[in-house]
């Protein structure tokens, strides 16, 4: 459902036509990157007037980019040809409330249908929760969650998918796709956040190698507990993200929003900046590694440039060239 009036106005490369990687993907995932290694590059802006804010993305079978707008609910599909059109709009209501962290769309998961799952603070109650956006752009709400919860990340296994409520007593909510009951799949002091702290709780969620990964903004850490299990957490990392990528030899990427800083977090928990403001980052949300042969070592980092947090917010869409690909989980 394209809508004319969504301005075409950037130019984005992905390389080859998402078909020939999926038939050549077994022979290209441990080729060399398609570009020099380091190489930063800015593959799509977008317009603060219009509300974008991009905070989450993912990639859909054909190659195409979804880009989701935090403070407008709007879903953006971006064509390799570099076109623009919405996807869908969720019901946030709004304006955002950072008081109640409502009116904003968190993240999104996509499954081998290209069915889009997306977690929705909704200001109205009843919207509040999972909703799916089906491939033929028609939307339905799967769970509606707690008025006290605020979703945000999300991660999806099996028929399942996992929420992170960024509430000051933070949770990871069980949320089964063919019926059933939302239900609290982890409760953790680690997951609690400072109400004198302005950032969220349970922000980012990622299940890679029997763990299922948790960044707790507030706190200022990358938790993991095991999965599909549970139990007692163990700290990753001493580092506030936002959401988060993994590479094949375990090292987690994150955006850090506000600070500005991308980070790589290696399996021993030591930290490294990768990029920083003098790159352009404008308020990093989340990254996301490529999906198909040589763009897998691809990272695409969104820059939602909050008016909140950037006084002169540029939104952009980057993509980063590393010498590792990114992980299968």
């Amino acid at each position: 459902m394209e809508h004319p009036n969504r301005i075409l106005r950037f130019s984005l490369r992905l390389g080859l036509a998402a078909a020939v990687l999926t038939a050549l993907e077994p022979t290209l995932v441990d080729a060399a990157p398609a570009a020099d290694v380091g190489t930063l590059e800015t593959i799509a802006t977008f317009d603060p007037s219009l509300g974008d804010t991009p905070e989450s993305l993912v990639i859909g079978s054909d190659g195409d980019l979804f880009v989701s707008m935090a403070l407008s609910g709007e879903i953006v599909r971006v064509g390799p040809n570099g076109q623009q059109s919405t996807h869908a709009f969720l019901p946030i209501g709004g304006p955002f409330d950072p008081t109640t962290f409502s009116g904003i769309m968190g993240a999104m998961v996509i499954d081998r249908y290209d069915d889009i799952y997306v977690s929705v603070s909704a200001s109205n109650p009843a919207d509040r929760g999972v909703w799916v956006v089906h491939p033929n752009c028609e939307t339905e709400l799967v769970a509606q969650l707690p008025v006290t919860a605020v979703p945000n990340g999300i991660a999806r296994r099996g028929r399942t998918v996992y929420v992170a409520d960024s509430a000051l007593q933070g949770k990871i909510w069980a949320v089964p796709l063919d019926g059933g009951d939302p239900y609290v799949w982890a409760e953790h002091p680690l997951l609690d956040s400072d109400p004198n702290v302005p950032f969220p709780g349970p922000n980012g969620v990622q299940i890679f190698r029997q763990e299922l990964y948790v960044s707790n903004s507030n706190s200022g850490q990358i938790v993991a507990f095991p999965f599909p299990e549970g139990g007692e957490p163990r700290v990753v990392a001493d580092v506030g993200c936002d959401d988060f990528a993994f590479d094949r030899e375990q090292n987690l990427y994150c955006g850090t929003d506000p600070f500005n800083t991308v980070l790589r977090v290696s399996p021993d928990g030591a930290v490294e900046t990768l990029l920083d403001a003098s790159d352009g980052l404008d308020g990093p949300t989340a990254v996301l590694f490529g999906r198909y042969g040589v763009d897998r070592f691809g990272l695409y980092i969104a820059n939602a440039a909050f008016p909140f947090f950037s006084s002169d917010p540029h939104p952009s869409l980057m993509r980063l060239q590393l010498d590792v690909r990114g992980g299968r989980r």
